[in-house]
């Protein structure tokens, strides 16, 4: 958890938190959705961080199709 509230700080920060890696992306997201659903807090900065910057949004909660792949 102080990981994740460390790099809540700035959208650069929780940005460059979120794993690459398709596995530890999956983890990850599970550890996280589970301490922010149960932190009304948590929810307001990571909605205020997801409108800062749109790729936290898209690296943390949704799934992109790559027809290149």
């Amino acid at each position: 958890m102080t990981t994740i509230a460390k790099s809540l700080d700035t959208p650069e920060g929780f940005f460059d938190s979120i794993p690459s890696d398709p596995a530890e992306n999956i983890s990850w997201r599970m550890t996280f959705h589970e301490k922010v659903a149960k932190d009304e807090g948590m929810q307001r900065v990571y909605k205020e961080l997801c409108w800062a910057n749109i790729k936290i949004l898209f690296n943390s909660a949704f799934w992109v199709y790559d027809a290149d792949a």
